[in-house]
């Protein structure tokens, strides 16, 4: 080879990196919210299961992110711990939750960068809406699925840094997750008025 046919192979090479990099780079951006949503969903999809083949209280949680950017958000599953009340009752104990200890309900975090916003909205769906009081931990937000399958009327919405939303809404009746499509993102009320603040 000559240096002429080098310096050629070289600018060709150049020239194919700065074309394919921006699009690598928007692929790695989509790749990111996508594995957090796939964790989000498996995680909620097993609360959900767990408490109905268990017949126990579950709730997903998610640790907010205390510093935004640099601390990861993560997500996990909790199982009610046997001998607490699974009823309402005239003077309800207050439950206490233990971390689920299999793969599906282990604590995970979620891609660097990925935020993620619970909103719920009052829900007289359920007939277990008073079952479990809800447990206030500080900097983790909750989710719970009662033994019957139900839940709470809740979105979770997921964005990175560049603005590229992906939105999960639980259906209260009957513990079902669904990810919305665009179109349904802009028409859904609820997830508009929390992007408006």
């Amino acid at each position: 080879m000559t240096l002429i046919e080098l310096m050629v192979v070289m600018v060709i090479m150049v020239l194919m990196t700065g074309v394919t990099a921006p699009s690598m780079v928007t692929a790695y951006r989509e790749a990111r919210i996508r594995s957090a949503t796939r964790q989000v969903l498996a995680r909620l999809n097993y609360g959900r299961s767990r408490a109905v083949t268990s017949r126990t209280t579950t709730r997903f949680n998610a640790r907010r992110s205390e510093d935004t950017g640099k601390t990861p958000i993560a997500v996990w599953v909790t199982v009610q711990e046997e001998g607490d009340p699974d009823t309402a009752s005239t003077a309800p104990a207050e439950p206490s939750f233990a971390e689920d200890s299999t793969p599906s309900g282990r604590l995970r975090e979620l891609p660097a960068g990925v935020t993620l916003g619970l909103l719920k909205r009052e829900s007289q769906e359920s007939a277990l809406s008073n079952v479990a009081p809800e447990q206030e931990t500080e900097g983790v937000d909750t989710v719970t699925f009662w033994r019957n399958g139900q839940t709470e009327d809740a979105r979770l919405v997921l964005s990175d840094p560049k603005g590229k939303k992906r939105c999960v809404r639980l259906e209260a009746l009957t513990g079902r997750t669904r990810l919305l499509t665009e179109e349904e993102l802009a028409d859904d009320a609820l997830v508009q008025e929390y992007l408006r603040e």
